[in-house]
């Protein structure tokens, strides 16, 4: 029997014990080269750098793990619905989980009733969210970064970055890269200014594909995810990730830029604050 969708859910809502933004950050998929949970690592680092942060996340389609998969496989109640629990992990943490796929349905028909095409919700239906963040941080799949901004603006945000990361040959990841250079978009008081990066702009060097492709199985993605919170992992993986954060915390206005955030982001791992951060996140979330 198949299941009934309510196409009329209404979002969480929480009780916010703080003023500032709460964050997104967001791969959107459908991209060249399939690579570990960075945006999954980079929000708990953010979290860990003070940033309130929220991750949005769903199964696997076209990769071998997705956020809900391997927070599930950390032993995380990915299906928790309790508003409460959220509202303290958020409050008390500064992070917060929701699985986005019971919402999609909603946001469709909110984005269907401001668009009168179908072509825009490739780009931006993965902000579907049980909680609606303030700011993200989207990684996009394609190179049309102007596009979704535009489209990020007329939903409301007004401070966000789209993200297009590149290969040395051109593939296309969605995230910050630390491989090839990215084309970032950035909204700032609605207006959009879109630039190129490269790692070395954020203090790291340009690496290989091979050293952040995903794990062979959701088992093995879980082991990369802790050993970067932990501290264990000091190579490329690490490096992608704290560039990530430091884009969250830079759109956070906790710095003046992402190299800076990507500093703060490294002290969050080597001090101990991500790794107790998901310790505490998985003790809400049983």
């Amino acid at each position: 029997m198949d299941a009934v969708i309510n196409y009329d859910r209404i979002p969480i809502e929480i009780k916010r014990s703080f003023g500032e933004p709460l964050c997104g950050i967001i791969g959107s998929g459908k991209d060249d080269l399939k690579t570990f949970n960075v945006s999954s690592a980079a929000s708990i680092v953010a979290a860990a750098s003070g940033v309130k942060v929220l991750k949005n996340g769903s199964r696997a389609e076209a990769s071998i793990a997705g956020t809900t998969d391997v927070f599930e496989k950390l032993g995380i109640n990915v299906l928790l619905k309790d508003r409460k629990k959220l509202e303290k992990s958020i409050n008390k943490l500064n992070f917060g989980f929701c699985d986005a796929e019971p919402y999609f349905p909603k946001m469709v028909r909110e984005y269907l009733g401001k668009y009168y095409f179908v072509h825009p919700l490739s780009f931006i239906l993965p902000v579907a969210s049980g909680l609606r963040f303030d700011r993200v941080v989207f990684g996009l799949g394609n190179s049309h970064s102007e596009l979704t901004a535009k489209l990020l603006v007329s939903l409301g945000y007004t401070r966000s970055m789209v993200v297009v990361g590149y290969d040395q040959n051109g593939k296309i990841i969605d995230e910050i890269s630390n491989i090839g250079k990215t084309k970032i978009s950035e909204i700032k008081d609605k207006k959009i200014r879109t630039y190129l990066a490269k790692p070395e702009d954020f203090g790291f060097k340009t690496s290989h594909y091979r050293f952040i492709k995903e794990g062979k199985n959701v088992s093995e993605n879980a082991k990369i995810f802790r050993d970067i919170i932990k501290g264990k992992d000091k190579g490329p993986r690490r490096d992608i990730v704290l560039i990530n954060a430091g884009a969250v915390i830079y759109i956070a206005d906790k710095v003046a830029s992402i190299k800076e955030g990507t500093q703060i982001a490294a002290e969050a791992v080597d001090s101990g604050k991500a790794e107790i951060l998901l310790d505490n996140f998985i003790k809400i979330f049983q």
